[in-house]
């Protein structure tokens, strides 16, 4: 069926809501990407994003086996991946993020997930969801996982 025709069945409101759930998702990243130390400079510092190709222990892990081409696929397809530093140390830390408006358990394990991807290749790593809401199941999940939230209120 041509992409651009609807199917009947559909009812336009659903239709319509998912439409404003990704151009808020989207929109929601465009601003992570924006303020990326404002937003992200308490859990890591000089926060800039990271290319998987420009880490040669997780390009290297890929290649010898390590790691498998699903999970170095994962670490390059996740929403960001960022190097800084920690707060008090001037070593490499990278942090795997994932950005929602509404957090599911989905990216907490993705972001939980990728974190141990970049430890398994050698990086000092941390997981991160960011996000408009998180409900308290997901965010027990997240704490009990280790993966860091950041909640951002909607924009008036």
């Amino acid at each position: 069926m041509d992409p651009l025709i609807v199917e009947p069945s559909v009812n336009p409101t659903d239709r319509f809501a998912a439409r404003e759930a990704a151009v808020n998702g989207l929109w929601l990243e465009f601003r992570y990407q924006r303020n990326l130390y404002r937003y992200l400079g308490h859990h890591l510092r000089r926060p800039e994003p990271a290319v998987v190709y420009d880490l040669p222990l997780l390009v290297d892990a890929e290649e010898s086996g390590v790691i498998t081409a699903e999970e170095f696929d994962d670490v390059r397809t996740l929403d960001f991946l960022l190097s800084g530093h920690r707060p008090h140390d001037r070593s490499l830390l990278l942090a795997a993020l994932e950005v929602s408006c509404v957090i599911s358990r989905e990216d907490v394990d993705r972001a939980a997930r990728c974190a141990a991807t970049l430890r398994t290749a050698g990086y000092d790593a941390i997981a991160i969801v960011g996000g408009h809401e998180i409900n308290a199941d997901i965010l027990e999940r997240a704490h009990r996982l280790g993966v860091e939230t950041d909640l951002r209120r909607l924009a008036s």
